[in-house]
């Protein structure tokens, strides 16, 4: 049983009805799939959704102009289940997706790239599936070990495989930097020609990140710069020099971001006669910035990240070190960092309450 997982340095994007791969369906009481297609290095989308309704379970996908990562999603198992297909252009191959009690069975058969891909996959879901299911912390924690060496031991014993980059972009940047320059000629050709550029890029970035984590790490004063606001205006993070300010990165796309909002209200409701909340919109829309801040009643001080910040060729996310979103600071009357949290903590709110009192 092998279940399919989107890899971030995949990314994502949408696809149309082609015939080159030919796919059957088993055991599904709908025979429409949604089909998605995807350049698999770039991320750029090369077609819309389509949605293809097979013909007493079959159905067959054209010919691609150029590599593609498809993803096939029966309309039964929306948002659970995807077949991911990397197809070269010219390449025909057979595929079936058969309806699984706990999952969808996909099997492959005639591409070589593809059964490569399948190989590794099939290992990692097999760790997967046992880590899902162990509660001892210490035996998790060895599977999960394995589960990063399934790649990391075929990168380091297949350097000029076809799919040796594909295998790369799921190791972490440490072992990423480490293996890129060992990779083969032959690695860099074919349907992840280009990726070895965007892990070098990665890298770069990556240690960007850390690099500025550690100069804004707890004890370090808080970068000064200046946003634009929901009025049009602009504001200074000095301006608020005075108070204690929690730093909230957020956007009104982030789920986990929302869910914080009840907490963050509550806080501020009990100690804005003595603290500011700055909130930072990052990877946002404009219009759906301010719309959640009405919709959800926000209200203290807003700022919108919309690329780098006046004066500096780094954006105010980059500048900060940030990696996940929510991402809260607090940052002392002075200006000084002393409290930094990654996701929804509730510790993060009991130290704030000790430390502002």
């Amino acid at each position: 049983m092998r279940k399919f997982i989107l890899f971030v340095s995949m990314g994502l994007c949408a696809a149309c009805s082609w015939a080159g791969v030919k796919v059957e369906l088993k055991g599904f009481d709908n025979d429409s799939v949604q089909v998605r297609w995807y350049n698999p290095v770039s991320s750029a989308r090369i077609a819309q959704d389509s949605l293809v309704v097979a013909n007493n379970g079959k159905f067959a996908l054209a010919d691609v102009k150029e590599p593609a990562l498809i993803l096939l999603l029966p309309r039964q198992y929306a948002g659970r289940d995807a077949a991911q297909l990397y197809v070269a252009p010219g390449e025909k191959f057979d595929v079936k997706l058969t309806k699984g009690a706990d999952g969808m069975d996909v099997v492959t058969k005639g591409s070589k790239l593809q059964a490569m891909i399948d190989e590794v996959s099939a290992q990692r879901e097999a760790l997967g599936k046992l880590i899902n299911g162990e509660k001892d912390e210490a035996k998790r924690d060895s599977l999960i070990s394995l589960y990063y060496k399934v790649t990391t031991d075929y990168v380091e014993q297949n350097l000029d495989s076809p799919i040796t980059l594909w295998a790369l972009s799921m190791t972490d940047v440490e072992f990423c930097e480490k293996m890129l320059p060992k990779v083969g000629a032959n690695a860099k050709t074919g349907m992840f020609a280009g990726l070895d550029q965007k892990l070098a890029e990665r890298i770069k970035r990556e240690k960007e990140v850390q690099a500025a984590k550690k100069l804004t790490a707890e004890g370090e004063m808080a970068p000064d710069f200046e946003l634009p606001t929901p009025d049009g205006s602009t504001l200074k993070m000095s301006s608020l020099r005075g108070k204690w300010v929690i730093v909230d990165f957020w956007g009104s796309w982030c789920i986990w971001c929302i869910r914080g909002i009840p907490q963050l209200k509550e806080n501020y409701e009990k100690y804005k006669d003595k603290m500011e909340i700055l909130s930072i919109a990052c990877r946002d829309k404009k219009d759906k910035w301010l719309a959640a801040i009405e919709k959800h009643q926000l209200n203290w001080k807003h700022v919108i990240s919309e690329g780098a910040v006046p004066g500096s060729d780094k954006s105010v996310e980059m500048m900060y070190g940030i990696e996940g979103y929510p991402t809260k600071l607090l940052v002392n009357p002075e200006g000084k960092i002393v409290k930094r949290c990654v996701g929804e903590d509730p510790k993060f709110y009991d130290d704030f309450a000790d430390l502002i009192k």
